[in-house]
């Protein structure tokens, strides 16, 4: 009985979820291999990605890049303030790009 509840819970959570996740409403359009993900944003995040590690001051090896309509979203941790500034910089200058969100976080 206890199996057949614990079970039940799941299906329900996954059925209201599920029913979120079809309207719109989860807010995971950024995560990679999302299913909304198309080609032109998988490149777009791979050329961004490319951009970061050929810095030749920072490299940008924590962080993490995924994109969405032309809009990219970088996170990770960067050593200061002028990294952050910097990625977001090489971010932008990409084919394709259209708006940064810059969610790195400064780990000094």
């Amino acid at each position: 009985m206890k199996k057949h509840l614990i079970t039940l819970g799941l299906a329900t959570s996954l059925a209201v979820f599920g029913t979120v996740g079809g309207l719109g409403l989860t807010g995971c359009s950024y995560l990679p291999g999302h299913s909304g993900e198309n080609a032109a944003d998988r490149k777009v995040a791979s050329e961004v990605k490319t951009a970061l590690k050929r810095d030749p001051i920072y490299k940008f090896d924590n962080i993490q890049v995924s994109a969405a309509n032309g809009t990219v979203q970088l996170s990770g941790f960067t050593p200061s303030e002028k990294a952050k500034q910097r990625a977001a910089e090489l971010a932008k200058n990409v084919q394709g790009v259209r708006d940064v969100i810059n969610n790195i976080v400064v780990q000094s």
